[in-house]
This record gives C-alpha cells, sequence and structure tokens, in this order.
C-alpha cells in the first residue's frame, strides 16, 4: 500500500498528488517547509524533533493488512498516551473503525476512552491503551470466533 503522506497540526492526512511529503499546504495555492510545522495537533510532538519518527512509524502501521493489527499498533505505538480519533479514523480507512477498536477488547485488551476540549467550540474523542497481549496468528479470525462463542452462550440461556 503506498500512499503519500502529510503531518499537519489538524492530523496526518494524505497529500494532494503533486505534493510532496516536503511541503503541506498553508493556503490555498500556498506551500510552506513541513518542518516550519510547530507541533502535531494530535500528538503534541513537534515535527522538527520527531517527523522522521512519525512518518515511520506510519508506514509502518500502513503495511498491515488487518484493520485490527493497523489500529493495536498505532494505540501500542503511542505508549500509554491518548491517541486522537482522527489518527485511529485514518489508520482504520473505514468507516466502522469505531467498532474494530472495540474489538479489540475480545482479544483481552483494555483501552479507555475519553473525550477533551481541543477548542473553546470543539471536543474530540481519544483512545488510551491500558494493556495490550500478544498478537494472535489470526486476530480477525479470533474475533470473529469470540463472537460467534458469544453468540451460542446467549443462545444457550434463552
Amino acid at each position: 500500500m503506498s500512499r503519500v503522506l502529510r503531518q499537519s497540526e489538524s492530523g496526518i492526512r494524505s497529500l494532494p498528488r503533486g505534493s510532496s511529503p516536503e511541503t503541506e499546504l498553508a493556503e490555498p495555492g500556498q506551500s510552506r517547509p513541513l518542518t516550519a510545522l510547530r507541533r502535531c495537533g494530535l500528538c503534541g510532538r513537534s515535527t522538527e524533533k520527531h517527523g522522521i519518527v512519525l512518518m515511520e512509524w506510519v508506514r509502518g502501521v500502513m503495511e498491515h493488512e488487518s484493520v485490527h493489527v493497523r489500529l493495536g499498533e498505532t494505540l501500542k505505538a503511542f505508549k500509554g498516551e491518548p491517541v486522537d480519533a482522527a489518527t485511529l479514523k485514518f489508520v482504520a480507512n473505514q468507516a466502522d473503525w469505531k467498532k474494530r477498536v472495540r474489538e479489540l477488547r475480545y482479544l483481552g485488551w483494555e483501552i479507555e476512552t475519553f473525550n477533551r476540549r481541543i477548542s473553546e467550540a470543539r471536543v474530540s474523542s481519544f483512545y488510551r491503551l491500558v494493556r495490550s497481549l500478544p498478537w494472535p496468528a489470526d486476530p480477525t479470525g479470533a474475533i470473529r470466533q469470540y463472537e460467534r462463542d458469544r453468540a451460542e452462550r446467549s443462545r444457550g440461556r434463552d
């Protein structure tokens, strides 16, 4: 999977066609160097200090075919720090990403969710990994099996 990405104050985004990772659109029709950005709006890391590390992390996460692994590896990369919903939505690359995050709990993972005011008028959701377990050979298959077992237990109670 090959994508051109940029880190901006509003998160990690795909670059417009013809752009390079070294530039970012500041205003329509204008560009500025990526290193001119002060801090990531999602994690607070500075691009001067962490820019290359962040891009390598994104490349590594996006190589995984499994949405569960992309989300889980993102949460693990932040080492217990809160991860903005926009970052998880980006790496999931699917509409039902919140359900995929919840499904990680079926693998024994503990994930906290909370809202945080990010400006006077905006509140954003954040996710924080409290505990993870090693990946099973087939994470999505293990999650589906958990769901089948849970459904079978529910039918047995009726």
